[in-house]
C-alpha cells in the first residue's frame, strides 16, 4: 500500500463527497461520460492528421493578456474570472486563442517557423450573468503566421472531417468562420 492510499482514508472520502461541486462547474469522467473520450480522440486524431501539432497553455494568465486581447469587446472581458495574486491581476482562461496567441509572440515562433498549425484542446471557465460559473471546453486547430488559402482550407477541412467522424448531422452543425487577423488586431 503505498502512503497516498494510507492517507485516502473512508473518512475522508465521505467528507469530500459532502463539498461537492460549484454550481455551474462539472467534473467529466470516462466512466460516466465514454462519449467524451471517443471526441477527444477524435480531435487530437484529425488535427494530427490534417499537421496540427498540439500545444497547451496554462489555465491561469495575466488580466492583461485578455484586457489587450479584448479591448474592443468590454462585455467579454467582464466574463472572465479576476483574482490578486503576488500583486499581479491573473485571470482564468474564458478561450484558450489569447494564450495560445500569448504564447506564440512570447516565444517568437515566427522567427523560425513562417506558418504553425496548432491545435489546443482544454478547460475554459467564465462568468455568466452575476452569480454563477460556467465551466466549459474548447478545441481549435489554428494556422498562425504567413497567410496562404490551402492552409485556410485545411482548417475548414479539418473540422468538417471531425464533424463527420463523431456522427453528427450536417443540419445540425453550423461552422462558423472567422479570423483574428484582420488589420485591427495585427497593428495591437
Amino acid at each position: 500500500m503505498t502512503e497516498l492510499q494510507k492517507t485516502i482514508t473512508p473518512k475522508i472520502v465521505k467528507k469530500l463527497a459532502k463539498a461537492g461541486a460549484l454550481t455551474g462547474l462539472r467534473d467529466i469522467a470516462s466512466q460516466s461520460h465514454q462519449f467524451w473520450s471517443v471526441v477527444l480522440e477524435q480531435v487530437r486524431t484529425v488535427g494530427s492528421l490534417y499537421g496540427f501539432a498540439p500545444v497547451e497553455t496554462s489555465i491561469l494568465e495575466e488580466h492583461k493578456v485578455y484586457a489587450d486581447y479584448y479591448k474592443n469587446q468590454p462585455e467579454e472581458l467582464e466574463r472572465i474570472l479576476v483574482s490578486e495574486f503576488g500583486g499581479k491581476a491573473l485571470g482564468v482562461r474564458s478561450q484558450l486563442l489569447p494564450s495560445v496567441l500569448r504564447h506564440y509572440a512570447q516565444s517568437k515562433i515566427v522567427e523560425t517557423e513562417p506558418m504553425s498549425k496548432w491545435m489546443y484542446i482544454g478547460n475554459v471557465a467564465e462568468i455568466e450573468g452575476n452569480s454563477s460559473v460556467k465551466f466549459n471546453y474548447q478545441f481549435g486547430y489554428e494556422v498562425l503566421g504567413t497567410f496562404n488559402h490551402l492552409s485556410e482550407a485545411q482548417v475548414i477541412s479539418a473540422v468538417w472531417d471531425l464533424v463527420m467522424r463523431l456522427g453528427l448531422k450536417e443540419e445540425s452543425v453550423q461552422l462558423d468562420i472567422n479570423t483574428s487577423g484582420d488589420p485591427s488586431v495585427q497593428s495591437a
